[in-house]
C-alpha cells in the first residue's frame, strides 16, 4: 500500500500482469488480502476491467459491497 499526495488516500498497485488476471481474484490469498484491507480502511475502490471485456467483475462481485459503473454519454455501449 502506497501513500499518495492526497491526505488519507492510498494506492495498492496491481503489480505484474500474470496470465489470466481474473483467475487471481478467485484465490484464497485474494480473499485474505481483501479481508486485511477491509480492516484497515473505511472505503476501498477497486478498478477492474470493463464488464463485457473480462470476468473480473463477476469474480469480484461476491467479495465486495457495491459496484459503481462509469459510463460516457454517446460513447459507452
Amino acid at each position: 500500500v502506497v501513500p499518495t499526495s492526497y491526505p488519507n488516500l492510498f494506492l495498492l498497485p496491481r503489480g505484474k500482469t500474470l496470465g489470466q488476471p481474473s483467475e487471481h481474484l478467485l484465490r484464497d490469498s485474494t480473499d485474505a488480502l481483501l479481508a486485511d484491507i477491509y480492516n484497515h480502511y473505511d472505503y476501498i475502490i477497486i478498478d477492474s476491467s470493463p464488464v463485457l471485456a473480462a470476468d473480473d467483475s463477476t469474480s469480484l462481485a461476491p467479495k465486495i459491497d457495491a459496484t459503481l459503473f462509469v459510463v460516457r454519454l454517446s460513447y459507452t455501449s
